[in-house]
């Protein structure tokens, strides 16, 4: 397996997915429909039927009121007639898809509240958000909803706005609890601030509490990064995201480090060493591994929302920005009136689910081989020996592996090698296509 570049997110192995299945777009290829008055192509897949797929509805808020240094501003900062006018926007989405049978006939398992910060708007916006969403929106007794917030912008007013309106999910940007690292990254309030609001949300809001930590930003010391695990313990976290950190092209960061004001010469051995501490410390708190970059109390934090996109679910996308899936069609909302929108690409969309499938961390010969039905089982196990030799993969049981620490930290570089490999030795091409 090459380890010269590391593959830090899921995006990426997506991304070196297509490349090997030759495949050139993530998003949905063509112009843009339903610019000329008449009913959009999204339009018409809203009055179809739901399918049999597990599902999902995502909303987009592209606002902050205060833009991250590692963030390259395709976030808008808030200001208030903004905000007002794309509340009423978003309101209305909510209203027309839900008058539509594909909303009507089939409850939904997750709703995602993504960004951006979705607290960013006034309580009486959000309120009148929420109750539009409540009233439109049909949602099983089990659903899980989520919602991204920074902790300046929760308060105590809106948490129990949320919490009644069955918000039973939040996931708190930290990123570190370092007052040097949260200057450095462009984060509000120091770390005896954070934690004592930390104290207090938890203290109010009964649901799921997860937390984003970055870790190998400029400079971060071991001292740094095991009093982001130790305040992770204390505050009672459910779930923790963990990044190493990427820094945006035209992001404030960027910039530093290109004008030389900011010396950053991140190498995979250092970055590798960080990983290993957060996580190992994380095992040692009681954590356990849900997919390569979340770990979660056992019981505590399911993340039913990344499960359904990747089993290829259904996620309904409402807001500017938002993307998702409809059945057999991507969907992108670039703009009101501005939807991009294609037939997902077969050949993809079986890889994709294997590729879903290894962000577990699990790696069963038996599994695999259904996954792989054009490759031969005895390959399939020889793959996953090689890697075991090489430290990446354990043995749980006969014929079944999951990742080591340093498997986990190189696990989308693995799931990208394991699967060319597969595609090699399947003999399977495929013809160059742009959706």
């Amino acid at each position: 397996m090459n380890r010269e570049r590391r593959f830090r997110s899921h995006h990426d192995a997506e991304h070196a997915l297509r490349s090997a299945l030759n495949i050139s777009s993530r998003r949905p290829a063509g112009p843009p429909m339903g610019e000329d008055g008449s009913a959009s192509s999204l339009e018409k897949l809203l009055h179809s039927k739901p399918g049999n797929s597990p599902r999902g509805v995502y909303l987009h808020v592209p606002f902050c009121d205060r833009i991250c240094t590692f963030c390259n501003m395709n976030r808008k900062l808030a200001a208030m007639d903004g905000l007002q006018k794309y509340s009423a926007k978003l309101e209305k989405e909510f209203l027309d898809a839900g008058q539509t049978p594909y909303v009507q006939e089939k409850e939904f398992d997750v709703m995602y509240f993504g960004g951006g910060t979705p607290t960013v708007f006034p309580p009486a916006e959000l309120e009148n958000l929420l109750d539009t969403v409540t009233r439109n929106i049909p949602l099983s007794s089990s659903a899980e909803w989520t919602v991204e917030t920074t902790l300046h912008n929760l308060s105590d007013e809106k948490i129990k706005m949320l919490a009644r309106a069955g918000v039973n999910r939040l996931s708190v940007g930290i990123q570190t609890f370092s007052d040097r690292g949260r200057k450095l990254l462009g984060r509000t309030g120091n770390q005896e601030s954070i934690v004592t609001r930390m104290e207090q949300v938890r203290r109010l809001f009964d649901g799921t509490l997860g937390i984003d930590i970055i870790y190998s930003y400029p400079g971060q010391t071991l001292q740094e990064l095991d009093e982001d695990l130790l305040w992770t313990e204390r505050l009672g976290i459910d779930g923790v995201s963990f990044y190493s950190l990427m820094i945006q092209e035209d992001s404030t960061l960027s910039r530093r480090i290109q004008e030389g004001s900011l010396m950053f010469e991140r190498n995979i051995g250092g970055d590798l060493e960080l990983h290993n501490r957060l996580y190992r410390g994380m095992l040692d708190h009681g954590f356990e591994l849900l997919e390569l970059t979340k770990m979660v109390k056992p019981g505590r934090d399911e993340y039913r929302y990344i499960k359904v996109r990747y089993s290829n679910g259904d996620i309904l996308p409402l807001g500017t920005g938002a993307g998702g899936r409809i059945g057999n069609h991507q969907v992108y909302r670039m703009a009101p009136g501005r939807d991009m929108i294609a037939p997902v690409n077969t050949a993809f969309d079986g890889y994709n689910l294997l590729l879903g499938y290894l962000q577990y961390g699990l790696y069963d010969g038996e599994e695999l081989s259904l996954r792989c039905p054009d490759c031969p089982p005895e390959y399939v196990l020889s793959l996953l020996k090689q890697y075991s030799a090489e430290g990446l993969l354990e043995k749980k049981a006969p014929d079944s592996w999951r990742l080591t620490p340093e498997g986990v930290f190189w696990g989308n570089n693995l799931a990208v090698d394991f699967m060319q490999k597969v595609i090699r030795k399947s003999g399977v091409i495929y013809e160059t296509s742009n959706c």
